[in-house]
């Protein structure tokens, strides 16, 4: 059903009014009076307007209905629920003209296919134009992305004052809109569309959206998003700002913006500190970017079969010498991790890593610049004071169109530990038996080829570990000294020991468990550590919130347990943070 309304008294029209009403004007003295003071009404933030002069200068502020009546050129500021964007040609050559109507139409039909409510309002010159379109605030950060998209084009995004439709023009004639009246006063007045359809709108023009948690993040500050400081809230801003294709420039804008509480801090800064923090966030981020690049995985299944072919993939490649055989180790000890985490992608601690592959951290540290270099690792994300540092498993392009050898199940481990869990694997290179100074894990390597029936020449253990016959030779002479190798005439087979018994002949015997026992001490140890200066803190920011005559001495134990240059962080923190009331 639909409702004819008159508009003699322009203000029975409000934004709560039917929508689907079909308005009919009334006599007045001027020519679509009724039909300006609605529009300017359903467009305003308030129920005034300013007078525009013929030299474009405000004349004056007013009510809306006396503007209209008088028959004068005027503006409104235009509520927050819409995004008013002018198209101007004067003074462009023919090229650049194409190029800003293009990005103006490209606007409007990026709206109407996210079924963004629009009105077009030809301004009363030549070549300009108004769209006008019912966005809302429901996704700022978008918003605020789409507007900057929308100067960088050269379009003008009206916040301080624009014409409404069927208004005269300073210097005569009067603005129309495109299409039915009805029909354009029943879109300005729909309700603001949900983030769907924002987000929707904002795909269509090339600009990612936040996530909610980001948005609160840039609006109330780092600690709505569970980030420790400021500074870690700003450098995940940024990296969510590359992931979604915003550039430097909006990284600036956004810190920069009053309306944003993770900028509290940003601003408080001079302009070179300013410039400098923009650089380093906007290098970081693409840097980060760059090396979390990688091709989806669809399922769990698909991730943890993608770590056993990466663990496969090892034997194709030549671990020769003593550190072959430890990167060799710590290669298997970080595919086990990988697929305890149930994927490529792992965090893993030094230490831990330490204890997997049956090395001591220097070593291990070293091991692992190896890796990288060579191509079977790459760090995401190195590790800080509270975080473990982030790998990615990698095949090298050399080994990635090569057949595999048959995959082979990979024992679970104790991710916090690095320990095998239930029966410990004789062939895990990280036991004691596979230390420096035992058998040592080359050796083991050779071993682990062996057959315990079928004899192997000193050429097949040498070709299946892509070493030289040496070498090979060199590792079973070793095995059969300590009885894990046996010659048959010129082939050699495997032999079985108790390697725990013979770690103890060699003097390895419970190296790992010294290992783990030491990393659950620094462990504990940090844990304490941690919850003291936890605490200390507390009692310093209750000590600080005192009045300054009642205030007591600084407890002793906070200065004999935490260092003076953190006990003055804390005073300027105390500081400048807001009292509570």
């Amino acid at each position: 059903m639909t409702t004819t309304i008159s508009l003699a008294d322009a203000r029975s029209v409000t934004r709560a009014g039917p929508q689907n009403a079909t308005i009919k004007p009334s006599p007045g003295p001027f020519l679509g009076s009724n039909w300006a003071e609605a529009f300017a009404l359903t467009l305003s933030s308030t129920e005034r307007g300013f007078r525009i002069k013929s030299d474009n200068r405000s004349g004056g502020w007013a009510s809306i209905n006396e503007l209209v009546s008088l028959g004068v050129a005027f503006a409104v500021y235009p509520d927050r629920k819409y995004l008013v964007v002018d198209l101007d040609l004067e003074g462009l050559t023919p090229e650049a003209a194409h190029l800003r109507t293009a990005a103006f139409e490209r606007l409007r039909w990026a709206a109407t296919c996210a079924r963004v409510a629009t009105a077009v309002t030809l301004s009363g010159r030549q070549g300009h134009k108004h769209l006008i379109l019912v966005l809302g605030s429901a996704v700022p950060s978008v918003r605020e992305a789409i507007e900057r998209q929308c100067r960088s084009f050269g379009l003008d995004v009206r916040t301080k004052g624009v014409r409404p439709p069927l208004s005269p023009h300073r210097l005569g004639g009067s603005s129309t809109i495109v299409g039915d009246l009805t029909e354009a006063y029943s879109a300005l007045n729909s309700p603001t569309p949900p983030r769907s359809r924002v987000v929707d709108f904002a795909k269509r023009l090339g600009i990612g959206s936040f996530s909610k948690r980001m948005d609160r993040v840039l609006r109330e500050g780092h600690a709505a998003g569970g980030y420790e400081s400021a500074s870690n809230g700003r450098m995940a801003f940024a990296l969510a700002a590359v992931a979604t294709g915003h550039g430097r420039e909006y990284i600036r804008a956004a810190l920069k913006n009053p309306n944003n509480a993770l900028g509290e801090t940003f601003r408080a800064k001079k302009p070179h500190w300013q410039d400098a923090e923009v650089e380093r966030l906007w290098s970081l981020a693409l840097t980060r970017q760059g090396v979390w690049d990688a091709p989806r995985i669809g399922s769990r299944k698909e991730a943890l079969r993608r770590v056993i072919e990466w663990n496969s993939s090892l034997d194709l490649d030549s671990w020769g010498g003593t550190s072959g055989g430890t990167d060799r180790g710590v290669c298997e000890a970080l595919a086990r991790l990988a697929h305890r985490q149930g994927g490529i992608d792992f965090s893993a601690a030094l230490s831990v890593i330490a204890v997997g592959s049956g090395a001591c951290e220097t070593t291990v540290r070293t091991s692992l610049k190896r890796l990288q270099g060579r191509g079977w690792l790459k760090l995401i994300e190195a590790h800080t004071a509270t975080t473990a540092a982030r790998y990615r498993l990698v095949i090298p392009p050399q080994f990635r169109n090569q057949p595999l050898p048959r995959p082979s199940a990979l024992q679970p481990i104790d991710a916090s530990t690095g320990l095998s869990e239930g029966v410990p694997e004789p062939l895990d290179l990280g036991s004691d038996a596979s230390r420096w100074g035992a058998i040592g894990k080359p050796a083991m390597l050779a071993w682990r080829t062996l057959d315990d029936t079928i004899p192997m020449s000193v050429d097949a253990v040498a070709t299946e570990l892509h070493i030289s016959q040496t070498a090979a030779r060199l590792r079973l002479r070793k095995l059969e000294k300590h009885g894990l190798a046996a010659r048959h005439d010129r082939a050699w087979i495997r032999c079985h020991l108790d390697l725990d018994i013979l770690a103890a002949q060699l003097g390895t015997s419970g190296k790992r468990d010294a290992q783990v026992g030491r990393l659950l001490a620094r462990r504990e140890a940090r844990r304490s550590v941690r919850q003291l200066w936890s605490s200390a803190f507390r009692c310093f920011a209750d000590w600080a919130s005192q009045d300054d005559l009642t205030r007591s001495e600084l407890p002793d134990w906070i200065h004999a347990s935490i260092p003076e240059r953190i006990i003055s962080s804390w005073r300027i923190r105390c500081r400048t943070a807001p009292k509570s009331t």
